[in-house]
């Protein structure tokens, strides 16, 4: 082989593997979206640097309660399992049953870093038949990994709605939106959000699928898992 062909590739791989394996840490972000007060405060986003953000939402129907399948979104045990990506979940603060800070880390393959954000998560009743889960970042929360980049999350939602003819059907809606943070090639980016919501509902679907066959074996019933908000 020509010595110069050769000394170009190895100064092309060099040059390849730096350009991955630095990852530049953005800068705070402020991040307000609209949000429109009606149907579980449904937001509509429209602030600048968009380009940074990505934007995961979907719509499915599950066959439980709703009060079950609202457990699997706020157990840590049960999200880590069904969540796609999500390595470790951890509670930070809780100040209320329905109002607490929460601590997500996302895995990512070598030689890209793992994301940790840090948000708060609110959760709205409504006559017992919608629940209302909220989050957003909390940006200037004293907790700082070093091996990990920082992302941010939007005014982002997940929807509870029980089907008024039949309790055993929850409408699940979700909107996330996320801003990575650091630096993510666009094909890395697309290829872990995707599919995420469905991906997720699969497994959502066959988790609660498994508590109830569980239950049911052990019990000989159903759980109806009814939840209501507290007083």
């Amino acid at each position: 082989m020509n010595p110069s062909v050769k000394i170009l590739g190895s100064l092309l791989a060099f040059i390849f593997i730096l350009s991955i394996s630095i990852l530049v840490q953005a800068g705070d972000q402020i991040f307000e979206p609209s949000i429109e007060s009606r149907e579980g405060e449904i937001f509509d986003a429209s602030d600048e640097n968009l380009e940074d953000w990505v934007t995961m939402e979907d719509k499915t129907v599950i066959d439980a309660p709703i009060g079950l399948v609202s457990l699997f979104f706020t157990d840590i045990k049960k999200t880590i399992t069904m969540t796609p990506g999500l390595k470790d979940k951890k509670v930070l603060e809780s100040f209320s049953e329905t109002n607490r800070i929460d601590y997500d880390h996302f895995k990512l393959f070598w030689p890209f870093q793992d994301r940790f954000m840090i948000y708060r998560a609110t959760k709205k009743y409504n006559n017992g038949d919608e629940i209302l889960i909220k989050m957003d970042s909390v940006e200037n929360y004293p907790y700082e990994e070093e091996d990990k980049v920082r992302a941010s999350l939007g005014k982002s939602f997940i929807l509870l709605k029980s089907s008024g003819k039949d309790e055993f059907k929850t409408t699940v809606t979700i909107k996330m939106q996320i801003n990575p943070g650091g630096w993510l090639p666009n094909w890395l980016v697309k290829f872990h959000t995707d599919s995420w919501t469905q991906e997720l509902f699969k497994n959502l679907r066959e988790d609660i699928q498994g508590y109830l066959n569980q239950e049911k074996k052990s019990k000989g019933t159903i759980p109806q898992q009814a939840e209501t908000a507290p007083e």
